[in-house]
């Protein structure tokens, strides 16, 4: 019987960690992430503490003809993701008028069909 007990236990904690390297993968710090979806559909994955939360953050380079910007950004609790440097797609193609790389920026960004857009950008003071 404690053998059984063994392997189901074993069973289990294998199921468990076979997840983990394609989340660890998805949310390494420091890696640059893009992402290309842009619909209207708004999947805030559930509404939180944090969903109006300003996020600080530098703006790294604007890619206008691709409507999207790279920001390096502090952890965004909304989405339990680390600090890091990523791409954040435009609602309008105005949204960056005044800004440029090098700008301190406070935004606070939306899961849009798996990723990410900016509702705000503000410069920070």
């Amino acid at each position: 019987m404690k053998k059984l007990s063994t392997l189901a236990a074993s069973l289990l904690a294998a199921t468990a960690l076979a997840g983990l390297p394609a989340f660890a993968q998805e949310h390494k710090q420091g890696e640059h992430h893009e992402h290309h979806e842009h619909h209207e559909h708004h999947d805030h994955g559930g509404a939180n503490e944090f969903e109006n939360t300003k996020v600080s953050g530098e703006i790294r380079k604007i890619d206008l003809e691709n409507n999207k910007v790279s920001i390096k950004h502090e952890e965004i609790k909304r989405y339990s993701m680390a600090a890091m440097t990523m791409n954040f797609r435009l609602k309008a193609a105005n949204q960056l008028e005044g800004f440029q790389a090098g700008d301190k920026v406070r935004f606070i960004p939306d899961k849009v069909d798996g990723g990410y857009v900016l509702r705000t950008i503000e410069k920070a003071e």
